[in-house]
């Protein structure tokens, strides 16, 4: 590893007192692999027992496992292009764990790319609820939206604004906001020189100052008696507590609700915190020398009042057709909406709901997206194929299958492919050979 700077070094040194040996030494250590699994499609216990590596439970995410003993990649493995489980570094799994999201809940994920903690808290809102997942970057959306889709999660929506904006539209709207706020990064050090040049170039006095504009536009989307949680992957106070203490300074009715205490969690430091220095301690910092993971820190608050419920929603798909496009490249598409959100705000989207295909000469031409909603009995032709068959390998890769006897397939149409029970898109049958409709942007590089 690159020699930490010097500023760093110190700051590091205040904050750990006689621990800062064996901070300085856990660095040197190999990073930690996990992944979270889509309970949606599949049991940790089911997954567990047909993946080539084992999982070893992380504490504080009842879906997370480490990584251990892997005889093949999990990127590479098919379950993955079928968005049974997510790769994500365990101690990132602490914020969406924190949130107590609820069924029927309207959820806002703020800083959302590329979407691990999106496609963990969708899964709490079930078919009641609204998860919106924001990110300012059109670029980083773009794999917020992939993420999303290939979980095959359903009430979403992507949108790609300036927290100042979804505030304007959003007044006091969700139940429960999670920001994970962009920052420093000294929680990643251990992953790499350029984690370190990005903290030379951007450090926390850059970060701190926008912080403190997120979580003010974020309160203000805030329903009263509602819960945020912020979070940063990053050490110093300035972007911690005292992004924490700007909030209840700026909000009166705001108060630290305590989280889980995990084994090796470190409360969060009181001398930095004016308004609530006990408080404070009720949030929590993750060092890498304590616990199985990168460094993180999480504060959860709640707004005083009582939160108003929820109009109750037709939990039934809502369906729409829509104009996009313009001359030549307009196209009409159809489109399954949230029941919370049948009458979309003018804003940016990446998507909103469920793109379910393109209508061309008056027949749905499904999308990627909504092959990943399916299961094998709500569309019929399809095509399962297990582990074993050479076939998979070759869809994933985007090359046309040959057609067996023992298929029953038409002589023509489209059909669903699965993978082992699990869809993973779409093929269009010709006789004895299906070609391959994958989008380019999901298949397994050779």
């Amino acid at each position: 590893m690159t020699d930490l700077p010097k500023q760093f070094t110190e700051k590091m040194a205040s904050l750990l007192g006689n621990d800062l040996g064996d901070y300085l030494a856990a660095l040197e250590k190999p990073t930690v692999n996990g992944l979270r699994v889509n309970r949606s499609k599949i049991s940790p216990e089911a997954l567990a027992s047909r993946v080539p590596f084992d999982l070893e439970p992380v504490s504080w995410c009842p879906d997370g496992f480490y990584i251990e003993n892997a005889s093949v990649r999990p990127s590479s493995h098919p379950f993955y292009s079928c968005g049974l489980y997510y790769l994500q570094e365990p101690s990132a799994m602490v914020p969406a764990s924190f949130l107590p999201v609820e069924p029927g809940d309207r959820v806002l994920d703020l800083c959302a790319a590329p979407g691990g903690k999106s496609t963990q808290l969708a899964q709490n809102i079930q078919d009641r609820g609204l998860l919106i997942s924001n990110d300012i970057s059109a670029s980083r959306s773009k794999a917020l939206l992939k993420n999303i889709e290939l979980f095959g999660l359903k009430n979403t929506v992507v949108t790609c604004e300036t927290p100042a904006r979804l505030s304007e539209v959003f007044p006091e709207y969700f139940d429960k906001i999670l920001v994970d706020a962009p920052c420093s990064g000294e929680g990643m050090f251990r992953r790499g020189e350029r984690m370190i040049r990005a903290w030379l170039e951007h450090g926390p006095d850059y970060f701190a100052p926008i912080q403190k504009s997120i979580v003010k536009e974020a309160l203000a989307m805030l329903k009263p008696g509602g819960m945020l949680l912020y979070s940063t992957c990053t050490f110093d106070p300035a972007e911690d507590e005292e992004v924490v203490d700007y909030m209840l300074e700026i909000c009166p009715s705001l108060r630290i609700v305590p989280t889980p205490q995990i084994d090796g969690f470190v409360h969060g430091f009181s001398q930095f915190a004016q308004h609530d220095p006990e408080g404070i301690r009720n949030t929590v910092r993750l060092f890498p020398h304590r616990i199985r993971g990168d460094g993180h820190f999480a504060a959860l608050l709640q707004k005083e009042g009582t939160r108003s419920e929820n109009a109750a929603t037709d939990c039934r798909p809502v369906i729409t057709e829509q104009e996009i496009g313009s001359g030549k490249a307009r196209r009409t598409v159809r489109v399954q909406l949230p029941p919370m959100f049948t009458d979309p705000p003018a804003l940016r989207y990446k998507r909103a709901g469920i793109l379910l295909g393109e209508i061309k000469n008056g027949r749905l031409n499904p999308s990627q997206a909504y092959a990943m909603t399916l299961t094998e009995d709500e569309y019929a032709p399809s095509l399962n194929l297990p582990l074993h068959d050479e076939r998979v390998a070759r869809y994933l890769k985007g090359e046309s299958l040959t057609v067996n006897d023992q298929d029953h397939l038409p002589e023509k149409g489209t059909v669903l492919i699965m993978i082992d029970g699990f869809p993973a898109g779409w093929g269009t049958i010709a006789g004895r050979r299906i070609k391959n409709k994958l989008l380019p942007g999901w298949r397994m590089m050779s």
